[in-house]
């Protein structure tokens, strides 16, 4: 049996988005379909030292932007944003119990200049994989053959058939979206990820979910990684 899964390229996501590839043997990033603004591919939040959710933003460039897909959105560099996360992530986390090795990885990831959105946050999410030791393949969209013309449901499963898979693997979020039948005529099992967001130590005041999955990796030792998807 072949699990696969199917999502857009998320800036630095939450632990669910881990939880999925790890679920699955071949995790593909859907780079090369339509950007939606103000979605998780370009902000996503960390908790301040106030105790309050804080959403860290990508600056893109707005032209035309509406119409281009991920692996198209281009960056603002201009903005220097780069700095401005770097201390904000320094003010929120100093304390932290991980804060010198977390912040040394992520001001590593942030150095580099990336050619856009699809490309930076598909090679961030493969680093933080490296770190807590996911061993699911990851491909990208834009690489796998199939059918131009695919879309929604069609695409998936166009996707599904060239990685040989018996299992599609999706988010309970799309279950309205879905159309179970069209998977089952193409014989490929439908299956929703199962997954409860983890409760881990996290200072500044009381416990925030379904943050960046940066707060855990600052808030959690390296030696504990192996416990966060136990569910």
């Amino acid at each position: 049996m072949t699990y696969v899964a199917i999502h857009q390229p998320n800036f630095i996501p939450w632990i669910g988005y881990f939880h999925k590839i790890k679920q699955v043997d071949q995790f593909v990033f859907l780079d090369n379909v339509q950007y939606v603004k103000q979605s998780p591919a370009s902000r996503n939040y960390i908790k301040d030292k106030k105790g309050e959710k804080f959403l860290l933003v990508l600056p893109i460039k707005k032209k035309n932007y509406t119409t281009k897909n991920y692996n198209e959105i281009e960056i603002d560099y201009a903005q220097n944003w780069q700095k401005k996360h770097l201390n904000k992530i320094k003010d929120s986390y100093f304390h932290a119990p991980s804060f010198e090795e977390t912040f040394n990885f992520i001001d590593n990831l942030y150095s580099i200049k990336y050619a856009n959105l699809a490309e930076l946050n598909i090679y961030l999410i493969k680093e933080i994989c490296k770190l807590i030791n996911l061993k699911t393949n990851l491909l990208i969209s834009s690489s796998i053959n199939i059918n131009a013309n695919a879309t929604k449901n069609l695409r998936n499963i166009e996707i599904c058939k060239n990685l040989n898979a018996t299992h599609y693997v999706s988010g309970i979020g799309a279950k309205k979206y879905n159309q179970e039948e069209l998977y089952s005529q193409h014989k490929i099992q439908l299956t929703y990820q199962n997954f409860m967001p983890a409760i881990y130590p996290q200072i500044n005041g009381n416990f925030l979910s379904n943050l960046s999955i940066l707060d855990y990796l600052f808030n959690v030792s390296k030696s504990e990684y192996g416990k966060l998807f136990k569910q």
